[in-house]
């Protein structure tokens, strides 16, 4: 699945056991809904995405997986799509 997100602070973290690095990765994913008078209204959710590498504080097109562990979400970054034009078309959709 791919996702336009809005970083805003990555987060190193280290298995001391395993000796691997990760980053969590802090987003809003906004999520529109429509109210019974048909106004549209943005509500702001903050998520966390584990990934590889850290990201940059602002807008990313990331390919991830989504997983989900007792009513909880989890969501791990697989590969990040570096067009520019591509995530500047998709944030002046939103």
């Amino acid at each position: 699945m791919f996702m336009l997100i809005d970083v805003i602070v990555s987060k190193k973290s280290v298995n001391a056991e395993k000796g691997t690095t990760a980053y969590q990765c802090y987003f809003n994913n906004a999520k529109k809904l429509i109210g019974e008078d048909g106004k549209e209204t943005i509500l702001p959710e903050t998520s966390k995405l584990k990934f590889d590498q850290p990201l940059a504080k602002g807008w990313h097109l990331l390919q991830v997986r989504v997983s989900q562990f007792q009513n909880q979400t989890f969501y791990t970054g697989l590969k990040e799509i570096k067009d520019p034009k591509l995530v500047e078309a998709l944030v002046k959709e939103i």
